[in-house]
């Protein structure tokens, strides 16, 4: 028994329906939500280390870091990485205050916000499955080449964060509202 074209474009059609419902009624929410703790779990971290006396909870770089930690919690699980793309190609300076953090802070405040510059990338690109299939593909081929400077991406994946509005609410025009 073979199935004609037309069936097998229904049967395709139908599986990828079902996979696409599993993708986003199960695997996205579950990733995000074990992505979230870990960031909320750096942030208790960070309170840790106030509450110790290891950081100083009123300077600079503790502010920084733990305003960056709320707004990946907050905003970033909305964010999708088509965003974090047209941020980059718009965008070709770093934030300043950016700057500051890297030359003033810890090598615990550093380690802890390449972290979860990671897991937020890791986030945009759960909400972009189809982008990130295809990006995955040119990374690769642009690091065989060595063209791929990981440590750029992940200063703009920095900027981008530090630029976005501190609640969903913001007229920011860039977040994705389906996931």
């Amino acid at each position: 028994m073979t199935l004609s074209n037309s069936h097998l474009f229904i049967v395709v059609f139908f599986t990828a329906c079902l996979l696409s419902s599993f993708y986003w009624r199960v695997i996205h929410p579950v990733a995000i939500l074990g992505i979230r703790f870990r960031i909320f779990s750096r942030r208790d971290e960070l309170r840790r280390m106030a509450v110790t006396n290891k950081e100083n909870a009123e300077s600079f770089t503790y502010q920084e870091l733990e305003g960056f930690l709320c707004k990946t919690l907050s905003v970033i699980p909305a964010v999708s990485l088509v965003s974090f793309l047209w941020f980059g190609f718009r965008h070709k300076k770093t934030d300043e205050e950016l700057e500051r953090f890297r030359n003033e802070a810890s090598n615990n405040l550093i380690r802890l916000m390449e972290k979860s510059v990671r897991d937020a990338l890791k986030i945009m690109a759960f909400n972009s499955p189809i982008l990130c299939f295809g990006a995955t593909i040119v990374i690769l081929a642009l690091w065989v080449l060595g063209r791929f400077n990981q440590m750029f991406f992940y200063r703009k994946a920095e900027d981008f964060i530090d630029d976005l509005p501190t609640n969903l609410g913001s007229d920011y025009g860039l977040l994705n509202q389906t996931a």
